[in-house]
């Protein structure tokens, strides 16, 4: 359910409410949904760096679907141009954090690929990957 109030996307998800103006900490999912809509451009403008953005909160809150979306944005160059490092290390932590089928097993298969594409620098991303975690 998406509706305009007073200039403020409001998008309600059986997990919570998000706005653009101020989202809850906890509301993972609707970060997440704010993201995909912006990348998506359903019911607002496509923008990436917005959607960047909102699956950037996402996933500072655990969201490992807003990880992987993180990933492909890189990984299409949907940020400026294709960062497969930046890429590699979003899909490590997509699938690290990753508590449902569908992003394990996408990342199960990109994960051998950046090892081939990477060659002597996945253990790089593999270590920017750990240095990182959800703020929670």
């Amino acid at each position: 359910m998406m509706k305009l109030i007073a200039s403020s996307i409001v998008i309600c998800t059986l997990f919570g409410c998000a706005t653009q103006h101020g989202l809850d900490r906890k509301d993972l999912q609707g970060a997440y949904e704010l993201g995909r809509r912006y990348e998506k451009g359903l019911g607002v403008k496509e923008d990436d760096r917005k959607a960047f953005q909102w699956y950037e909160k996402a996933a500072n809150l655990g969201s490992a679907e807003a990880m992987w979306s993180i990933a492909n944005l890189y990984g299409t160059g949907k940020l400026g141009g294709i960062d497969m490092m930046r890429t590699c290390a979003w899909a490590v932590r997509a699938g690290k954090y990753a508590t449902d089928d569908k992003v394990r097993s996408e990342v199960a298969v990109a994960i051998p690929q950046l090892r081939a594409m990477l060659g002597k620098r996945f253990p790089s991303c593999e270590k920017q990957a750990g240095d990182w975690s959800p703020a929670s």
